[in-house]
């Protein structure tokens, strides 16, 4: 949420030919050489759900389930994957979607 992908054409300098070169930049903007791995990485997908919902209170196991308070479990393939699922439900309830 927040991040701006940056593409450059840059030469490389042993090659000589003409390359994409890809940077992000994060809400607080920071230029990174990549994003935040959301679904790989726990603490990202806490900050997301902070992000989403600064109130929000739930659990997460590591087997990969997540729940956050008054909302559906949800099982996925590894515990960031699962906190980011219900997060972004939360989000769709937030917004009045379904």
């Amino acid at each position: 949420m927040g991040w701006l992908k940056n593409v450059e054409i840059r030469t490389n300098t042993e090659t000589g030919e003409r390359e994409r070169y890809i940077t992000w930049t994060a809400p607080d903007g920071v230029s990174l050489r990549e994003p935040a791995e959301y679904t790989s990485d726990l603490q990202a997908a806490y900050e997301l759900a902070c992000q989403i919902d600064p109130q929000c209170v739930g659990a997460v196991t590591f087997d990969g389930t997540a729940q956050l308070l008054g909302g559906k479990k949800i099982e996925a393939f590894n515990a960031p994957t699962a906190l980011c699922i219900v997060a972004l439900k939360r989000l769709q309830e937030i917004n009045g979607e379904q």
